[in-house]
């Protein structure tokens, strides 16, 4: 590993650990009014771009949702305990 990958990894590592600090702007940064919307068809277009579709990543993220909530419910009524919950 050379002294530049290096450097990068452990610049890595301090955001990952003061993430307050990487976004952090001064006191005048402001984002556009829709801002969302322009993240969004970027990230729209860069799945087109790859071949992926709109509805694919919908239907994942909906499925993911709704496992999510099976296994909330399993730990809420005590079918699964702490330690299982924290690793899934």
């Amino acid at each position: 590993m050379s002294g530049s990958e290096r450097l990068s990894l452990l610049r890595s590592g301090l955001a990952l650990q003061q993430p307050h600090c990487a976004i952090r702007g001064n006191d005048n940064t402001t984002l556009p009014e829709h801002w969302r919307d322009e993240v969004r068809r970027k990230l729209v277009e860069a799945m087109q771009s790859a071949g992926q579709d709109v509805q694919s990543l919908e239907r994942e993220r909906e499925r993911l949702r709704l496992n999510r909530s099976r296994i909330l419910k399993q730990h809420r009524e005590g079918y699964i305990d702490d330690i299982e919950f924290q690793a899934r």
